[in-house]
């Protein structure tokens, strides 16, 4: 359910949740601090989701929604084409470090990674929500193209998770997932070299 389908109560209360939880932390977030903060009664909140734990869930639903869709989207456009695999994974590259990047899910990302010891069901749903949705989709481009005879990929499964990795692992960890900024060049040089080892690992191979 993305944040724009919510009542205007509703979604003023899960705006306020997300700041007061990525302010405060799980733990720290004070049900009575958000229902100030929305402008609604304790009781309201109680009454929409039950308890703290489902607002969250709900949260990291909510904002994760659109940014999945828009993922998956691009994701069909850039893979569509064949005949412009690179220019096309670029473009995946560029457009997936975006989305990451955007202040508010990585501040959530940060937070459910910092509980995930403790609340592995954050951690879950955060997957479930993202990731659980993309990979597979990638999955399914990169054995098309294994059919089709584009790329030589035997494992989609394990060459999605490769992909993922070359594209955006080594940015999440110099951006600390988000925290520090980075450059337009240190991303293009990144993202392009992945393209590169990427397509090189799984071309297809010529008969001697």
């Amino acid at each position: 359910m993305s944040v724009q389908t919510l009542s205007a109560k509703r979604r003023a209360v899960v705006e306020a949740a997300a700041q007061v939880f990525v302010r405060e932390g799980y733990v720290g977030t004070s049900v009575d601090v958000i229902a100030a903060e929305a402008g609604v009664s304790k009781q309201t909140i109680y009454n929409y989701y039950g308890d703290k734990e489902n607002l969250f869930l709900t949260v990291i639903e909510t904002m994760l929604e659109p940014a999945a869709a828009r993922f998956l989207e691009i994701l069909d456009q850039v893979l569509a084409e064949s005949d412009e695999l690179a220019a096309g994974l670029t473009r995946l590259g560029r457009e997936w470090v975006e989305l990451l990047s955007h202040q508010e899910l990585a501040a959530l990302r940060r937070l459910i990674v910092g509980e995930a010891t403790r609340y592995p069901q954050l951690l879950r749903a955060w997957q479930n929500a993202g990731p659980g949705l993309a990979q597979p989709k990638l999955t399914g481009h990169l054995a098309r193209l294994h059919e089709e005879g584009v790329l030589d990929v035997p494992d989609p499964a394990r060459a999605a998770s490769q992909l993922t990795s070359l594209l955006v692992g080594e940015l999440q960890t110099l951006s600390l997932f988000g925290a520090v900024p980075l450059t337009t060049a240190r991303v293009e040089e990144t993202v392009s070299g992945a393209v590169e080892v990427f397509l090189r690992a799984y071309a297809v191979k010529n008969p001697s």
